[in-house]
């Protein structure tokens, strides 16, 4: 059974799972610091990156028993080197069995290093279509 999955800002394509999701990003707020706004947006749209975030939709689902819907406002501080620092996520108390996973996925990602710390936001609109 073929599925297409919309995850930030990327779609990929013959993923399947047990009910059809989809994420949708609206453009990313303007970074505080160095990285640019299509640096940040690289680092989130990467493969890896979303299909580590798809599990941890998936993972969700089978928690829950049922879709989880909603908007994740993420706050990521980053370090000189790119290494992420903190992840700070705002949504909906619903959410909160996907809070760990997503937290856990973001910290292994890098974001372009600078001569000093920089915090990045984007959001995560999760949604079953």
């Amino acid at each position: 059974m073929r599925k297409a999955f919309l995850l930030g800002f990327l779609v990929l394509a013959d993923c399947t799972a047990e009910r059809p999701f989809r994420a949708e990003h609206p453009q990313p707020t303007p970074v505080v610091g160095p990285a640019t706004t299509s640096q940040i947006a690289g680092v989130v749209h990467h493969p890896d990156h979303q299909a580590d975030l798809k599990r941890c939709y998936e993972r969700s689902l089978k928690i829950a028993g049922h879709a989880t819907n909603g908007r994740v406002d993420v706050t990521v501080v980053v370090g000189p080197s790119g290494s992420v620092e903190q992840v700070i996520l705002k949504m909906h108390h619903r959410l909160d069995p996907i809070a760990p996973c997503i937290r856990g996925t973001i910290t292994r990602w890098s974001f372009p290093a600078n001569s000093e710390e920089y915090a990045a936001n984007f959001p995560l609109v999760l949604r079953t279509r």
